[in-house]
């Protein structure tokens, strides 16, 4: 799953070839398709994967709103598991480059910052941190 992942940050879904993902994995094409239908039944498997390996940060971030966290918490809470993952797969290696990283990281911020605007939440004060 996680190279099928790497494989899809660095071409995107539509340039990414089930060849693509065997290879990143070590594995054959037949042995992709023993396991997935096609790469849109991959996807979605990965979508799944995705939202259970999320599940802890999820009830975490709960848990800090319900205690009545501000959203700096939350944000330096998320900042600090994005690291974590960007940097460690779940065998400990490295996972996706850091010229990827940065590139991902960036586009997140601007989006992240893009909904707080259209929120409505402009000043800073109410977020509990600075915007650049």
């Amino acid at each position: 799953m996680t190279a099928g992942l790497e494989v899809f940050c660095e071409k995107g879904f539509s340039s990414t070839t089930i060849d693509d993902i065997s290879s990143k994995a070590g594995y054959t094409r037949g042995a992709f398709y023993v396991q997935f239908e096609s790469k849109e039944d991959f996807s979605r498997k990965l979508i799944d994967y995705r939202r259970e390996m999320r599940a802890d940060t999820h009830e975490h971030l709960e848990r800090l709103f319900d205690s009545g966290a501000r959203l700096q918490e939350a944000v330096s809470y998320l900042a600090e598991e994005l690291v974590a993952y960007i940097t460690k797969s779940p065998n400990g290696s490295l996972s996706i480059s850091t010229t990827l990283c940065k590139r991902r990281i960036r586009s997140l911020s601007e989006k992240f910052l893009s909904l707080i605007m259209k929120a409505g939440l402009r000043d800073e004060r109410k977020l509990g941190l600075a915007i650049p």
